[in-house]
């Protein structure tokens, strides 16, 4: 017999039995392909059903009404986007026997309280509880070893949750927006995490159990690469460790106290995202800083001042996007590119300095900067500057 598979055909489905409740089955009864009932509220799977089809109740675009549905014990795989927007479901068993639990499968399910996760599962897949934004319940079992990304963001309900020491990974933003979730320890098993997991958690109190991932200075590290993964203080003002030599992907993202921020010099990277939506004030960049990612200050509304470091040679795509209190900013000599949307709505930025090193500039740069009233270059270098920005900016060049 051939591997059965979360995917349906059009040929499966023209030949699928469609039951009493709108459900259709293949036609040996052991996948089930999809529902098209949208007025179904409760619903038992067949017995002998082994594998849930990707997207097969899904609601997010069909405006239904499931609010309890009870899986056989014949059910081995759960597939992509199984439940998704289905925002009344409040009930639902999953069995010994599944193996598997597709990736979204359960997201935006905004009524789901609690869910037990058998001892059958392994892994928790990328956004299986997306947004199940009233989530307050969830067993993990001592199976699971890798939690997946974004697996649960915004469970904005969730208050604890328990990590067993059989996960060894935990994923990227795995429990971004968490924001009731008060506590987390990870165990001494994990050996890999990626983007801040914990990204918009406000009141989280993070322990470790891990030999690589340390906390400490209301930080947690990679204690081998020296990278920091999360800040989850409160202060207002913070002084990053002079044992941190990075700054990782959303690593103070969200942070809605912090106004100041001291980086040292022990610093040469800040990544993508690094700062998103904080409430810094001003910032200065030390020269040892050689690389600064994508959007690593987007959205820093309250950012007045920001002094970039001159050992850096490119400002990444929308770096200070959004910044909007920002009156003024001097690119340093050593950069030789800008990229796209780099200053974009930055409704108070009025002067901005630019050196010859500059070479290439991204598109919409300078977009809806509508106080922009100088852009300063070198002499002689205004012909140059117009090769690179839009017309609409070249009654700004000033030669100096």
């Amino acid at each position: 017999m051939s591997t059965l598979t979360t995917e349906t055909t059009d040929k499966e489905i023209a030949a699928g039995i469609k039951d009493d409740f709108g459900v259709v089955y293949s036609a040996d009864g052991l996948k089930l392909l999809k529902c098209e009932n949208t007025d179904l509220i409760e619903y038992q799977i067949k017995d002998g059903t082994k594998v849930i089809c990707d997207w097969a109740f899904e609601e997010e675009f069909r405006d239904g009404k499931l609010q309890k549905i009870t899986l056989p014990d014949t059910v081995i795989s759960i597939g992509e986007s199984v439940f998704y927007g289905c925002h009344h479901l409040q009930q639902i068993n999953i069995p010994d026997s599944v193996l598997s639990i597709g990736n979204n499968a359960f997201e935006n399910c905004f009524s789901l309280q609690q869910i037990v996760i058998p001892h059958s599962i392994t892994d928790i897949s990328e956004c299986t509880f997306f947004q199940c934004s009233n989530l307050q319940q969830i067993t993990i079992p001592d199976s699971v070893t890798t939690i997946g990304n974004w697996a649960f963001f915004s469970c904005e309900s969730l208050q604890k949750i328990d990590i067993p020491d059989s996960v060894t990974s935990i994923g990227d933003c795995a429990f971004e927006q968490c924001t009731s979730l008060l506590q987390i320890t990870i165990p001494r098993s994990v050996t890999q995490i990626g983007e801040n997991p914990f990204c918009g958690c406000d009141k989280i109190n993070i322990k470790s159990e891990s030999e690589r991932y340390v906390v400490k200075d209301k930080i947690l590290i990679d204690n081998i690469k020296k990278r920091l993964i999360a800040y989850f203080g409160c202060e207002e003002s913070f002084s990053i460790p002079d044992y941190v030599t990075a700054i990782g992907t959303y690593s103070f993202a969200y942070n809605n106290t912090l106004q100041q921020i001291r980086i040292p010099n022990s610093i040469k990277t800040i990544d993508s995202l690094a700062f998103k939506e904080c409430k810094l004030q001003t910032v200065s960049i030390p020269d040892s800083v050689t690389f600064i990612g994508k959007s690593a200050f987007i959205a820093c509304f309250s950012l007045k001042q920001i002094t970039i470091s001159n050992s850096i040679t490119s400002i990444s795509d929308n770096t200070f996007a959004w910044c909007r209190l920002l009156k003024e900013v001097s690119i340093p000599n050593s950069v030789v590119s800008i990229g796209a949307n780099a200053f974009e709505n930055i409704e108070s930025l009025k002067k901005i300095t630019i050196p010859d090193s500059v070479t290439g500039i991204g598109d919409d740069v300078f977009f809806a900067c509508e106080s922009l009233q100088q852009i300063i270059i070198p002499q002689g270098c205004t012909d140059k500057f117009k090769k690179m920005l839009p017309e609409y900016l070249w009654d700004k060049l000033i030669e100096n």
